[in-house]
């Protein structure tokens, strides 16, 4: 007869035991003594214990598996987003397979947005909006339309991808950037100085994705630099001199303009990224008779 068989008066029976039994948890649905009651549900507390502490080692396994960084700042997070009541839960179903490795690293993939999305906006001092619910598989596919070679690691996975600078601000390598996954031209690096950053990070943060430089020693990149001093015969001529011969940079275009003793240029030229930008401008705030040096970071 199954456990769960009402005795009737004058039945007649063995009861037959075994080490590998342990109490089930349906048990208590027909029991009727609280004494068994309460014995049934002390073993299954003692057995969830037993499976959450496996669980813990189960789930440290599966971090470093994964390559994911955990702390312990990240298990209220966890309970949360998978809906269990404390971390004792959360392990037993780690222990039992309940939570899979791929509903961990999903875990992380959003914790990994929400933190970049935090970044720009407090970089901004903006809020970012809640993105349209429809609008994270619109931008998956953007993100597989463009997978190419490029010189940026793009997104959650930091990938090659294929990319434009945006002339709006004009990142070279060394600004902190993030790009911008377009409907027509792929996605555009903006720096996160950019003017229209705060516009893009409102409305569209979806689209958003993370971005950094990578190595890029053998590339130019185009910017501008505005050059204001004191004039004088020959100033022009050291700076261009500094610029080409010394720095060996090529320039594509220079223009000055003179006004009560005090003259403006603004030069565009190419440089590899920002530190060999900023070597530049601090050789050029030597020169005597220059009185500012700035990077121009409109297009």
């Amino acid at each position: 007869m199954p456990l769960s068989y009402k005795l009737q008066s004058g039945d007649q029976l063995e009861i037959i035991s075994s080490e590998k039994q342990t109490p089930k948890e349906d048990w208590l649905n027909f029991v009727k003594s609280s004494k068994a009651r309460s014995r049934i549900k002390a073993a299954l507390k003692e057995e969830k214990r037993r499976i959450a502490s496996d669980g813990r080692e189960v789930f440290e396994r599966k971090i470093r598996r994964l390559k994911l960084n955990f702390v312990e700042e990240d298990l209220p997070k966890l309970l949360k987003y998978f809906n269990v009541g404390d971390s004792m839960d959360f392990f037993y179903r780690i222990g039992k397979g309940i939570i899979t490795s791929q509903q961990l690293k999903d875990f992380y993939n959003e914790e990994s947005k929400k933190s970049w999305y935090s970044y720009l906006a407090a970089k901004l001092k903006r809020k970012p909006r809640k993105s349209d619910p429809d609008a994270k598989d619109n931008f998956e596919s953007l993100i597989k339309e463009y997978k190419r070679e490029g010189e940026l690691l793009i997104g959650d996975s930091m990938q090659k991808l294929d990319y434009k600078l945006a002339p709006c601000c004009n990142p070279i390598p060394g600004d902190e950037v993030f790009g911008f996954v377009t409907i027509s031209e792929g996605i555009k690096i903006h720096k996160i100085s950019c003017p229209n950053a705060v516009q893009l990070l409102s409305n569209y943060a979806y689209r958003v994705v993370k971005a950094k430089w990578t190595g890029a020693d053998d590339l130019a990149f185009l910017t501008g630099i505005k050059v204001t001093g004191i004039d004088e015969v020959g100033i022009v001529n050291k700076i261009t001199k500094l610029i080409s011969t010394q720095m060996k940079v090529n320039m594509r275009s220079i223009y000055f303009d003179s006004n009560d003793g005090i003259f403006e240029g603004r030069i565009t030229l190419f440089v590899q990224d920002t530190r060999h930008l900023d070597e530049l401008i601090q050789k050029l705030k030597k020169v005597e008779g220059i009185i500012s040096v700035d990077r121009m970071n409109e297009g």
